[in-house]
């Protein structure tokens, strides 16, 4: 064959012309019509420029649309009877449209289309100032200062990327060329080109597209491949070539100038064409072309079967020999029909047929010379011949897998044996799976090694006296990258309770392999103090698409304190690669847990039993009547109806005190109005379950002052219970005369037993029991005309109050505070007294050790300011700090431990009861109008 390039794209047109039999003698409209109308169904073979397959990639037509399988074919509905337009799109390949004309009265057609996968792009640095850009081949862009604009029209500066895309249309890369081997000259009409040589030229910034600024233009240089004109003479060197660039809407070349022929080293043939250009697209050197017409008949004359009307026959033209140089281009024609197609002239071109039967394939060639604009008639009666039939068995298409060793591929034959059995891989012969013998079914062993990651297609061939007959493509994926978790759910160290859902997310469908999913994905429970974590029945399960893990703690399961455990290293995608990355996150059991919360009017008080019984007691809104109830999980069950006969204290927050003993009987302590509504009493009484009401104890006790004088709140009742059940109540009445009196009692079963007096100017005071049942007061004294205070405690023998110890603190004047103090008794039944001094030590903490206070120091990263709560569980003291940010520290083993955060707005007044081994807090809140019991859990 001679290598004549010049003539290359004319067969291209030639065939492409009639391309899905469409065609003729007249070249078809400058613009497709829009779709309408009967369509044809075209599978859409597309192949890259080393012969490959190429999946997924897009084609549209105006009918409809497809993607490409593993094979390479996209179907999609084609109108018939006029030009469409096809599109061919794929990330990281070069723009390729084509024109595509299906006759009418056709329902299925093919064709095949070539992507050339897009050049690396070069950079330009600071584009504002000009600058130019070299790529393969010695395709090259110059621009002049100012010359880019973003699709805002803004002014481009700084960097720029120049992809530019040569296609070298003297070789096989030249099916690449976009569009139709037609142009619609400078004046003129649609005619036949031929391509010296194209470029895609697409200059980007950031992945978008530019533009060159309105009135700019920029110097290319494309290589030229062909270095013959049509006529023989040689591409001389300030020759002047037609320069055009492509119509993506159309497929059609629009001619916009001309360029000249200048000296390039880079070039193959060692010349370019330079010329100037207003934007950016495919260009193309090109010059009208010279062809003629073959009516071209396929007929069988030996079929072993009838043939359908509608059967259609693969053309392929090569130009052989004249002026041009070698290429093959494909087309169809429905057999036994005159079909025109378009070839170059000054040139013998190769026409081959080939019809595929259902036992058969017959194919045969003529050698065709037209003259320009001449017509010839030739007929191409190929010979049949029985192909045998080949069916890949081994592996099954969508064969996911990670190996990189070699695969065995099975072939099975169907209709005799052939001469050679070959295995293709992406389009490509392998020539190490070519077998020359006969046998019943054929195996060869795939090398999986060179492949990349991706899928690949496998087509077995078998030939026979030269015939070829494929068989249906297999698909296989290789996937040598593991699986890894982009996502977890909840963030790994952060506390879960026993409903948390753990979810994790992956980056590819996992799976447990041969496993279950319980045996690859593991739920366990590490419990505080030990190191082997232990098993927990989890419930698991996947999305639809098995990307998304998700876990969470079976019915009817308990959570202790601990970490718990999430590991899926078991996992694995489906090519078998085993998760890798994290495989495995933890995190801590909440030691709190919100146990109710409901709208109060006022302060929140609660107390305990023994058996770990909470109740409540507040003011209710809107009303700010005073009501109680029992905590039952985190249901509350109302005690009996509103627990005051009469007024409370308008002005006051304190709802009182309450109180319950080990068989659950409760008490409360409150101030209300007296009968007369002169003056205020205070109020003990018990709730009687049988009747659902609260009875008083004996009587009320009398307070000179009435509930709407502020200083009642001085009053302030407080209740506890002894070892016996018997409550102990006490308060202060109030009136200055010469000062507040302190008072205690005891109830005895039937009668108040009076446990002495004491006169202090009490500001307020806390009260717990020692462990002979009596009373123990902490008390701030305040001091008449001064703001001066002091913090002191007393003890009651049973009959008077005994001083213990010196003041524990003291302020000077209104600079300083004493906060409300706390007091409780460790099991030696001495008390621990807790407060904040501000400014200075936010917390302050002292036991009593028989003979004085001692100061306890209190260690934690947390600033241990606001309203300190305190108390005693299992023996150890547990201190709680009411602020923004609420803490909950235990001295145990000898050492404080960390803090255990509460998440809740602890600004107001906290108690804090033992429960079970567990601490409930009650929470105020800083006037938010919502109290709630929390609980916190101890190891």
């Amino acid at each position: 064959m001679i290598k004549l390039r010049t003539l290359l794209c004319l067969l291209c047109l030639g065939v492409l012309a009639a391309c899905g039999g469409g065609g003729g003698d007249a070249p078809p409209s400058s613009s497709p019509p829009p779709a309408s109308g009967p369509t044809a169904t075209v599978a859409v073979t597309v192949i890259d420029t080393q012969g490959r397959f190429v999946s997924g990639a897009a084609v549209t037509s105006p009918s409809g649309s497809g993607t490409s399988n593993g094979g390479g074919v996209a179907s999609l509905p084609v109108a018939t009877g006029s030009e469409q337009l096809l599109r061919i799109e794929k990330a990281g390949f070069a723009e390729q449209v084509k024109p595509l004309t299906v006759p009418d009265g056709r329902s299925a057609d093919a064709l095949q289309v070539m992507l050339i996968e897009r050049d690396a792009p070069v950079d330009v640095a600071a584009i504002e100032a000009g600058g130019s850009a070299s790529g393969r081949d010695g395709v090259k862009v110059t621009f002049p200062a100012g010359a880019l604009v973003d699709g805002a029209g803004n002014a481009v500066t700084g960097a720029i990327q120049m992809q530019m895309t040569p296609v070298d249309v003297s070789a096989i890369d030249a099916q690449a060329f976009p569009g139709a081997f037609a142009g619609v000259p400078t004046g003129g009409t649609r005619t036949d080109i031929i391509s010296y040589g194209t470029a895609e030229l697409l200059p980007l910034k950031n992945g978008q597209k530019l533009q060159l600024a309105a009135g700019k233009t920029a110097q290319i240089e494309l290589p030229i491949y062909a270095d013959k004109h049509q006529n023989g003479t040689a591409v001389a060197l300030g020759d002047v070539v037609a320069l055009w660039s492509l119509n993506a809407s159309t497929g059609v070349w629009t001619q916009e100038g001309t360029g000249t022929v200048v000296a390039s080293a880079a070039s193959p043939t060692g010349k370019a064409l330079r010329a100037t250009i207003t934007h950016f697209s495919w260009w193309n050197g090109d010059v009208a072309a010279q062809m003629g017409t073959v009516n071209l008949t396929v007929h069988v004359p030996n079929p072993n079967a009838p043939i359908a009307a509608s059967t259609l026959a693969s053309v392929t033209g090569q130009v052989v020999a004249g002026s041009g140089p070698g290429w093959v281009a494909q087309t169809t024609v429905p057999v036994e029909v005159a079909t025109a197609l378009r070839v170059p002239s000054n040139a013998t071109t190769r026409l081959a047929a080939r019809v595929d039967l259902p036992t058969q394939v017959c194919a045969g060639t003529a050698d065709v010379s037209p003259a320009p604009n001449a017509t010839v008639d030739v007929t191409i009666s190929p010979v049949c011949f029985t192909v045998p039939v080949p069916t890949i068995i081994n592996p099954v298409s969508g064969l996911v897998t990670n190996r990189s060793d070699r695969l065995t591929v099975t072939t099975t034959i169907a209709g005799g044996q052939p001469d050679t059995l070959d295995v293709l891989v992406d389009g490509v012969l392998d020539p190490s799976q070519h077998l020359g013998f006969a046998q019943f079914f054929y195996t060869t062993a795939l090398n999986l090694a060179p492949l990349e990651e991706g899928t690949h297609t496998i087509v077995a061939r078998t030939t026979r006296q030269g015939i070829t007959r494929d068989s249906a493509a297999v698909s296989i994926t290789i996937d040598r990258t593991p699986p890894h978790e982009v996502a977890i759910s909840p963030t790994p160290g952060s506390d879960v309770s026993p409903g948390t859902q753990y979810i994790v997310d992956f980056d590819e469908s996992v799976n447990p392999g041969f496993f279950t999913l319980g045996d690859a994905v593991k739920l366990t429970i590490t419990p505080l103090g030990q190191s082997t974590p232990q098993p927990l029945q989890a419930t698991l399960a996947y999305d639809d698409v098995q990307r998304r893990l998700t876990a969470s703690l079976a019915p009817n399961q308990t959570l202790p304190l601990g970490t718990v455990g999430l590991s899926w290293g078991g996992l694995q995608d489906g090519a078998g690669n085993a998760v890798a990355g994290t495989v495995a996150a933890t995190w801590n059991v909440a030691r709190t847990a919100t146990l109710t919360s409901f709208p109060i009017a006022s302060s929140l008080t609660i107390a305990s039993n023994a058996a770990g019984t909470v109740v409540e007691l507040h003011r209710r809104r809107p009303d700010n009547q005073l009501e109680a109830s029992r905590l039952d999980g985190a249901a509350r069950v109302p005690l009996g109806p509103v627990i005051n006969d009469r007024a409370l204290a308008v002005s006051g927050e304190d709802a009182g005190s309450i109180a319950i003993d080990a068989n659950g009987q409760v008490f409360v302590a409150f101030v209300q109005a007296n009968l007369a509504g002169t003056a205020a009493e205070v109020v003990v009484k018990r709730f009687d379950a049988n009747a659902n009401a609260w009875v008083i104890l004996v009587a009320p006790f009398p307070l000179a002052r009435p509930v709407s004088d502020g200083n009642i709140n001085l009053a302030q009742p407080t209740l506890r219970l002894n070892a016996t059940g018997q409550p102990v109540l006490v308060y202060s009445d109030t009136v200055f005369n010469p000062v507040p009196t302190l008072k205690g009692f005891r109830f005895d079963g039937s009668a108040w037993a009076d446990l002495g007096s004491f006169s202090a100017f009490v500001a307020g005071h806390a009260m717990t029991l020692d462990g002979n049942g009596n009373p123990v007061v902490a008390y701030i004294e305040g001091t008449f005309a001064s703001n001066a205070a002091r913090l002191k405690v007393v003890r009651n023998n049973g009959t008077s109050w005994v001083a213990v110890g010196g003041a524990l603190d003291s302020t000077p004047d209104a600079t300083q505070s004493i906060g409300a103090p706390q007091i409780a008794t460790d099991g030696a039944g001495q008390p621990w007294v807790a407060w904040n001094h501000v400014p200075g030590a936010p917390l302050k903490l002292v036991q009593f050790d028989g003979s004085t206070f001692v100061p306890v120091a209190v260690t934690s990263p947390t600033p241990l300011t606001g309203h300190p709560a305190l108390t005693f569980i299992n023996g150890d003291p547990v201190v709680t700090m009411g602020d923004d940010s609420t803490v909950v520290l235990r001295f145990h083993n000898g050492a404080w431990e960390p803090p255990v955060p509460v998440a809740v707005d602890g600004r107001g007044p906290i108690v804090a009861v033992p429960s079970s081994g567990s601490l409930v807090l009650a929470v105020t809140g800083a006037g938010n109008g919502v109290g709630t019991l929390l609980k916190v859990a101890f190891p």
